[in-house]
């Protein structure tokens, strides 16, 4: 998940975090934004923000059928055990 408003980067990661129902957790444990694209190729838009020099926000989430309990501190969704 990413965008070039921090604003709005961090409703979008509340609301995975809040409506995942723990089926989603942060890639490595994250709880900073991504300096990458983690997916090593550029849309269009992100192209013109990153060269404007603005920031752009990223989130890597990750599906997980594993979790059998979740922790959620700091509104980061963690597996435990």
């Amino acid at each position: 998940m990413q965008s070039d408003v921090e604003e709005v980067a961090i409703r979008m990661k509340e609301q995975f975090l809040r409506y995942c129902k723990g089926k989603l957790v942060l890639e490595n444990g994250q709880s900073d934004w991504l300096d990458e694209n983690p997916f090593g190729v550029r849309s269009d838009w992100e192209k013109h923000v990153l060269e404007r020099g603005a920031p752009m926000y990223r989130m890597m989430f990750s599906k997980s059928s594993e979790i059998s309990e979740v922790s959620v501190s700091n509104d980061v969704i963690q597996k435990v055990g």
